[in-house]
């Protein structure tokens, strides 16, 4: 068993974020991390947006 999983920054596919899910999905990947999404950097949304 690998203790390595596949996966993604997502904004290097979309800034819309249901866009970078799919795209996983479809090609199996087991992890994503965000960056930005919407064009705004994760750390510097407001809570509520998250």
């Amino acid at each position: 068993m690998s203790r390595f999983r596949l996966g993604i920054l997502t904004d290097e596919v979309s800034q819309d974020l249901r866009e970078a899910i799919a795209f996983a999905q479809q090609f199996g990947l087991q992890a994503l991390e965000l960056r930005s999404v919407d064009n705004r950097l994760l750390h510097q949304m407001e809570e509520e947006a998250i």
